[in-house]
């Protein structure tokens, strides 16, 4: 055989489709890729956050920039490992890593919105908080601090995040009234609330409360204060979540008074004073969020309200 023929030879084996070469190498890329990650998330915790930061680090030079930007700003507040102001002033915090959402919270301006909600749920005398989706435990354990008679519950599905949460309750002192617990399922939420005489329910699940929140199959959340952060538009892989906020509405309607809470820009205003030395970029950064946008729904039961 010529040169020639084996060069079309291998333009028939090889070659016609070199315009789907590329798509073919990026999906061998992808599927790598979700191997590694699985690989890493079945690593005894905290690993999995240790490394995926320490990759982020080294490989993204806005990641550097931020974490030198972040130990700026630690250094510049007084108390930097306790909580500055808001529901959870003088929560001692745990080092997260490459977590910049430690900032927003270290300063109090962490989910601000929230604040007449959560401060409702103290004034109520809570005999149990359920806290599906607690992550590092701030909720989980500010809420301890904030009502010293109340079992606490935190639902949490990444041993990572268990992890600190444990770390967090013991530096905080509340280990012995938090019952941690991986996935959240409605037998297990069910189980969470059984025997609640004043329920309430902080729930950020990425869409999960639309199976969960289900008063119909789990009576105690007739009575209980509840507030979610709904997630319609989140992309899944079972595709785009809709109608999320319609359902709750429909489903508690009845029982509760519905407030709709949207979450709103910052302004270095709301900075407590130990941050008054922070530049306007400093400033933002601490009170950054990582997201462009949420909402909430505070759900606070019609008849604790006659009361």
């Amino acid at each position: 055989m010529s040169t020639a023929a084996r060069a079309a030879g291998a333009r028939l084996s090889w070659g016609a489709p070199p315009r789907f070469r590329p798509l073919f190498l990026e999906r061998i890329r992808s599927i790598m890729k979700q191997l590694l990650r699985r690989g890493i998330e079945t690593m005894p915790a905290p690993w999995p956050v240790w490394i995926q930061g320490t990759y982020r680090y080294l490989r993204y030079p806005r990641v550097r920039w931020r974490r030198r930007l972040r130990r700026r700003i630690l250094g510049t507040l007084g108390s930097p490992g306790r909580v500055s102001q808001g529901p959870f002033r003088g929560l001692r915090v745990v080092e997260l890593g490459d977590c910049s959402a430690i900032l927003p919270k270290l300063v109090g301006t962490y989910e601000s919105e929230l604040v007449p909600a959560l401060e409702t749920i103290c004034r109520s005398d809570c005999d149990r908080i359920v806290n599906i989706g607690a992550a590092e435990g701030y909720y989980a354990v500010g809420m301890a601090l904030r009502n010293p008679r109340a079992q606490v519950v935190g639902f949490e599905i990444s041993a990572s995040a268990r992890h600190f949460l444990r770390r967090l309750a013991r530096r905080n002192g509340v280990s012995g009234r938090i019952v941690i617990r991986s996935e959240c399922t409605l037998e297990a939420l069910g189980d969470a609330l059984a025997g609640a005489r004043r329920p309430a329910v902080i729930c950020d699940c990425e869409g999960a409360e639309d199976r969960l929140l289900r008063p119909d199959r789990i009576e105690p959340l007739r009575r209980a204060f509840i507030v979610v952060e709904t997630h319609d538009g989140l992309e899944t892989d079972e595709g785009i979540l809709e109608g999320i906020t319609g359902r709750l509405h429909e489903r508690f309607a009845a029982t509760h008074g519905i407030e709709v809470i949207a979450s709103r820009c910052r302004s270095r205003e709301e900075l407590p004073p130990n941050c008054a030395a922070l530049t306007d970029a400093e400033a933002a950064e601490a009170m950054d969020e990582g997201r462009p946008w949420a909402q909430w729904l505070f759900l606070a039961p019609k008849e604790r309200r006659a009361d």
